[in-house]
C-alpha cells in the first residue's frame, strides 16, 4: 500500500467510527448493553484466570 492510500484508508475509517459512535449516543438505551457485556466478559476472564 503507498503511503497515500493508508492516509485516505483512515481517514474512511475514523469517518465510520465517529458516526457510530454519533449513533450510538442519540440512542443512549443502547450505551447500557454496549458497555456492560464486555464487562462482565472481562470479569469473568479474570476471575478464571486467577484460579489456573
Amino acid at each position: 500500500m503507498t503511503q497515500a492510500s493508508v492516509g485516505q484508508s483512515l481517514r474512511v475509517v475514523g469517518a465510520l467510527a465517529r458516526r457510530s459512535i454519533d449513533q450510538t449516543f442519540r440512542r443512549p438505551q443502547f450505551l447500557a448493553p454496549i458497555l456492560l457485556f464486555p464487562t462482565l466478559l472481562l470479569a469473568i476472564n479474570v476471575g478464571g484466570a486467577g484460579r489456573a
